[in-house]
């Protein structure tokens, strides 16, 4: 893959980073130990490469010419937001994959969240890895709420989608047969459709969407905690509710109604017993999980020569800028893991809530605040990375806060932890980016907004991070 003027890079999926001593009682979240490393490789000799840094993939690369560049080379570890209880590295799998919400999976899947931090950062030449880790999760009422609201998003979806398959078909027969496209228009002229027959669309509809829900889970059932047999008991007592009613003369609207209400059972009682029986996952197993993750990264920088494994700097979006901030100024995790801080050589924090009690309103605070953080304020002062600072940390590296136009409260967070880093004579530099609100800064990560290239902003600040230390 490449850009004009800038790297290729390849993409190497899902390495597992879960330690073995923790594997068994993750079973369920397993395949949220997983990161994606894009890796910058030489760019063509003709173009007026953007790349930082020398590619170390390079096969003209001899070991010593490797070992001679290889500290200019530093990786970057992207942490997703999400408020703690959302996401993936790839955003839109969570919505087909344990919330399926097909308006929101196909808003994230069109703009490649956050495979498109990756891309831009190796297209830079800076090595990075995006990754997935656990999630916490709602309280029962909240979670019936969230399935449900994703459920009616689905149905719009597909709505949408029938009524273009059905346009486009229109226009096909058209343009096959004009005779067949006034035979159509004569069908069509009963409307405006009666109260009784739009009804009945609408009750075919839904049993559409609980069929599109049913296959979905389907073909990913491992991931709902099914086996096959329970998925073939589904589709088998679907088929025989099916067969019996039209063995026993049913109307076909009455019988549509009966597998509306069968299939919404089986589907939406699907997804929230998934979501009641997960774990509970607290934000010290994910910076945990966070560590874990660097661990692994810096293990492959040292097998393979890719990138200087002591040269690290960490970016996340929303809640993953806190994960970052919080590893990094807390530092004990680090320590547990017997890794020094100080080869943080930098924190990106892109939107990131660093002061957690300013979450405490209605109704964050019943969707993000206590589903993570409980009521306890003394665990939200101790897991607020602004007041990391105020009691003083071990090792503060240069800070990048960047926060969006319409950023809600959390510009008040950034603006309160960039005093806090100057007060203590930290290096820090703060950048909005304008037109864009919490989610759009990262949609738009490598697009120019009034001048402004996020991704260029990270590229360099890492190169003017690095040079300062060299």
């Amino acid at each position: 893959m490449e850009s004009k003027g800038l790297c290729k890079y390849r993409v190497i999926r899902n390495i597992s980073y879960i330690c073995k001593s923790t594997e068994s009682e993750n079973d369920f979240h397993e395949h949220k130990f997983k990161t994606d490393l894009y890796l910058p490789i030489q760019a063509r000799k003709d173009s007026k490469t953007r790349c930082r840094f020398k590619s170390l993939s390079d096969e003209n690369f001899n070991d010593k010419r490797r070992e001679n560049i290889r500290t200019r080379s530093p990786v970057a570890i992207f942490v997703h937001g999400g408020g703690w209880r959302r996401g993936d590295k790839d955003a839109w799998k969570h919505f087909v994959c344990e919330d399926i919400n097909l308006i929101a999976a196909f808003i994230f899947r069109f703009y490649r969240l956050y495979g498109n931090v990756g891309a831009a950062m190796a297209r830079r030449g800076i090595p990075c890895a995006v990754m997935s880790y656990p999630l916490t999760r709602l309280t029962s009422s909240w979670i019936i709420l969230e399935i449900f609201t994703s459920y009616v998003s689905t149905v719009l979806f597909l709505a949408v989608l029938f009524g273009l398959i059905l346009v486009f078909g229109i226009g096909f027969c058209t343009l096959v047969s004009l005779d067949l496209f006034y035979k159509i228009l004569d069908n069509l002229s009963i409307l405006p459709i009666p109260l009784a027959l739009g009804k009945d669309i609408f009750i075919l509809h839904l049993l559409l969407s609980n069929l599109c829900v049913l296959t979905i889970i389907t073909l990913q059932w491992h991931k709902y905690q099914l086996k096959r047999g329970q998925i073939f008991i589904v589709w088998i007592l679907i088929i025989l509710t099916y067969i019996l009613g039209k063995a026993s003369n049913f109307n076909a609207n009455n019988l549509n109604s009966v597998l509306f209400i069968l299939t919404l059972i089986i589907s939406q009682g699907i997804l929230i017993y998934t979501n009641l029986s997960s774990k509970f996952t607290t934000p010290k197993k994910q910076i945990s999980a966070l560590v874990q993750c660097l661990s692994e990264v810096r293990k492959y920088g040292r097998e393979t020569n890719q990138y200087d494994d002591n040269s690290i700097f960490l970016m996340g979006h929303s809640a993953g800028g806190h994960l970052c901030s919080l590893t990094t100024l807390c530092g004990q995790q680090l320590l547990e893991a017997g890794i020094c801080p100080t080869i943080i050589k930098g924190v990106i924090a892109i939107s990131a809530v660093l002061d957690v009690k300013n979450l405490n309103k209605v109704p964050i605070n019943r969707l993000y605040l206590h589903p993570t953080f409980g009521t306890d304020k003394d665990l939200w002062y101790s897991l607020s990375p602004i007041n990391h600072l105020k009691v003083g940390s071990n090792h503060v590296p240069n800070f990048l806060v960047v926060t969006a136009q319409y950023d809600f409260h959390l510009k008040k967070d950034a603006s309160d932890f960039c005093d806090e880093l100057a007060r203590n004579n930290c290096t820090l530099k703060s950048v909005t980016i304008p037109k864009t609100n919490h989610a759009s800064i990262m949609f738009h990560f490598d697009t120019n907004i009034k001048g402004l290239n996020l991704a260029d902003i990270c590229s360099n600040f890492i190169c003017e991070t690095l040079a300062k230390s060299s």
